[in-house]
């Protein structure tokens, strides 16, 4: 499976941080341990970065992982909230006291997710409990179209 991109990342926004710190491409490498050809890349928007890649850049430049994305998170599935994030599913999973395997489960929309990792999750994501709930069953939808909706969390 392909590891999950970065859904809206902006390259300008990754840029404009990094020149109001007055660092240089290979200084923002060194801080997250990339090389300076891939920050060019995703400041150029060519490629765009994984979760790891996006909390690293976070961290470095003082600011949340969501200040590199412009879409409405109303909008999003469960992984790209995840990884909007920018956390991989083993750490949101660790901070938000799920199993990896019912994250999975969740990401993967075989388990609606119930009220309090809904409301774990939306904390950790930074949206409200009802957001993750509607991405759930949004996402649902339109891969099961012939299932009748959940009305009960697993």
């Amino acid at each position: 499976m392909p590891r999950p991109i970065y859904r809206g990342f902006q390259g300008s926004v990754l840029r404009g941080l990094r020149e109001r710190r007055g660092w240089t491409q290979e200084q923002l490498a060194v801080h997250v341990r990339a090389f300076p050809t891939m920050v060019g890349k995703w400041e150029r928007d060519e490629v765009k970065p994984g979760a790891a890649s996006v909390a690293k850049l976070a961290r470095a430049l003082g600011v949340a992982a969501q200040e590199f994305c412009g879409d409405d998170p109303a909008a999003l599935t469960l992984v790209e909230l995840r990884v909007r994030a920018g956390l991989t599913r083993a750490q949101a999973a660790q901070a938000a006291s799920v199993s990896v395997r019912r994250l999975r489960q969740y990401e993967h929309l075989s388990c609606r997710p119930n009220d309090a990792h809904a409301g774990a999750l939306g904390a950790l994501y930074l949206v409200p409990p009802e957001v993750v709930l509607a991405a759930y069953d949004r996402d649902r939808a339109v891969a099961y179209p012939d299932l009748p909706p959940e009305d009960q969390a697993c």
